[in-house]
């Protein structure tokens, strides 16, 4: 999963866009440095009520732990009308994971 750093770095070095993607909403980074892309798409998350903001935003877990409250964790939050940030979930919840590698 990327680091918080690594998605500070992905904010700073990439235009983002809310787009459509194989019928599926989602967030799309375009790097400034050489414009290669990634797509992530909007899966929402899910919790003990169910599934939330299906198609409307994205979130994705982060690796870097969270230290206050402890019951939390780090998660990338994402949509058409949200600005790509940094938000504390409780563990418990449905948050897709991304896996990355370092080439």
């Amino acid at each position: 999963m990327p680091s918080r750093e690594q998605f500070e770095e992905l904010k700073q070095n990439c235009t983002y866009e809310w787009t459509k993607m194989i019928q599926k909403n989602g967030g799309k980074f375009t790097s400034k440095i050489n414009g290669a892309s990634i797509f992530l798409p909007a899966s929402g998350d899910y919790d003990s009520q169910g599934r939330h903001d299906w198609n409307a935003v994205g979130c994705c877990w982060l690796s870097t732990p969270r230290s206050s409250p402890d019951y939390e964790a780090y998660a990338i939050h994402y949509g058409a009308y949200s600005t790509n940030d940094i938000r504390g979930y409780s563990r418990y919840m449905g948050i897709p994971v991304r896996p990355v590698i370092k080439k």
